[in-house]
């Protein structure tokens, strides 16, 4: 019997690491695909300016991060048009078309902690970052880059 609960208190600690490293895992595999998407959207505005085509960063602010990449990832869902919580299965990428936003929703969520909305969800949008023009007064978009768009804590 001794034997015995000390199996199972063995088996519970093994599955309480098991779960833990799955979940690193994860937020693993989010941020690199996040850090791909930045250096993606670099080149992106690398061609623009070896082109002579600045006026074109502007309209990467707002557009799906995921085309930055040379593939997607294989849970990228798509482009969805309001997509319905309930209709997103956990541990999947999206862009929510009316959003502008690319979201994905956390799988093992043990270890993370939600913005103000509560939703088991991180979004980030491309931005454009804007200054002053050569007179000071007209605004130029000077670059773009991938933000969050509310908080999160994984740790």
């Amino acid at each position: 019997m001794v034997v015995a609960i000390m199996l199972g208190i063995l088996a519970t600690i093994l599955l309480d690491r098991m779960l833990f490293y799955q979940e690193m895992a994860e937020k693993t595999a989010v941020e690199m695909t996040v850090m791909n998407m930045r250096t993606g959207l670099r080149y992106q505005v690398a061609a623009f300016l070896v082109h002579n085509q600045e006026s074109d960063i502007a309209g990467l602010a707002g557009e799906n991060p995921v085309k930055w990449l040379d593939r997607s990832p294989s849970n990228y869902l798509g482009e969805l048009r309001k997509p319905r919580w309930d209709d997103i299965p956990p541990g999947n990428w999206y862009f929510d078309i009316s959003t502008r936003e690319l979201c994905y929703r956390v799988n093992r969520n043990r270890n993370f902690v939600p913005g103000q909305s509560g939703k088991q969800t991180l979004c980030l949008r491309a931005t454009a970052l804007s200054g002053k023009g050569a007179g000071g007064t007209v605004a130029l978009v000077q670059g773009v880059r991938i933000t969050l768009v509310e908080p999160y804590r994984w740790f």
